[in-house]
């Protein structure tokens, strides 16, 4: 916690980077599906009021896990995205930021010359 603190500013540089990509969207539909959808799919009671007389607890544990599963394939595979995008990230060439601004202008601007 200390170190996230005196390094706060990195960390905000980081996280801005970080947050777009696909990677992260998959590790985070992954820890609301593990997180929130499969406490309320596992939830007994909802089992019963739906199925009713025909409630099988070995189907609802069945459909429970899968659905864990899912949760976590989702983070394998956000994983390995975000791993293969830090990389690339890594080892693009670092662009001057005057560089950067002057490319920018240019696209915008506009007119006769």
């Amino acid at each position: 916690i200390v170190y996230t603190y005196r390094a706060r500013r990195r960390l905000k540089i980081a996280w801005a980077r970080i947050w777009p990509s696909p990677g992260m969207a998959l590790l985070f539909a992954g820890a609301v599906i593990l997180f929130g959808f499969v406490q309320f799919v596992g939830h007994e009671p909802l089992w019963q009021s739906i199925l009713g007389d025909s409630y099988v607890r070995v189907a609802k544990l069945a459909i429970e896990e899968f659905i864990e599963l899912i949760g976590y394939l989702f983070w394998l595979i956000g994983s390995i995205e975000y791993t293969y995008q830090a990389r690339a990230i890594a080892y693009k060439e670092p662009v001057p930021l005057a560089q950067r601004l002057r490319e920018q202008r240019r696209r915008l601007k506009t007119g006769k010359f």
